[in-house]
């Protein structure tokens, strides 16, 4: 046993530090214009190993501070690893949003792919995990950042979660706004 956690520090030592398993920034409309903070950060996420996302909130958003609170929950840390969030507050940032979305978009809470040119793409909203809870964040929200396309849609009471979906890697259309 003493020789594997030694070679694991070895090959630690030997490869450099590892790469963080995940960061969260927020940014402020101070700091400069939205789509150049977001390119920016998409760069700075590549040098860092990470995935880049935002995540549209808002301070008066239920199922915003429902999320927050749950990001220690260790689920939650498995489900945002190898990622790098951006956290963009909804009423700040409201028109740089509208013109980057096109729309008001599919409300809040509200996950966001970013492009190299800071540029939104993919996205998954609250609408896919159905209840405001971590067995229902942690799958939906791992899948979205893996890639996997997640059904955005409110479930039908009764049904399968959307959550169960999401983490067995269903297909569903575009979110609708």
């Amino acid at each position: 046993m003493r020789r594997l956690v030694l070679a694991s520090v070895l090959g630690l030592l030997a490869c450099g530090s590892p790469a963080p398993s995940a960061a969260t920034v927020e940014i402020r409309p101070s700091d400069g214009g939205l789509q150049e903070q977001l390119a920016a950060r998409h760069a700075e996420a590549g040098q860092r190993g990470l995935s880049p996302f935002v995540q549209v909130y808002a301070d008066w958003c239920g199922p915003c501070r429902a999320l927050r609170g749950a990001v220690d929950d260790p689920r939650m840390q498995e489900a945002y690893k190898g990622t790098y969030v951006v956290r963009v507050e909804l009423d700040a940032w409201k028109e740089p949003l509208r013109a980057l979305v096109g729309s008001d978009g599919p409300g809040v809470p509200v996950f966001y792919a970013i492009e190299a040119d800071g540029k939104l793409g993919r996205s998954v909203s609250g609408r896919a995990w159905g209840e405001d809870t971590v067995e229902n964040f942690a799958p939906v929200l791992a899948a979205f950042f893996q890639g996997r396309e997640v059904r955005d849609a409110v479930p039908v009471e009764g049904a399968a979660p959307a959550a169960a979906e999401a983490a067995a890697g269903s297909a569903g259309g575009p979110p609708q706004p």
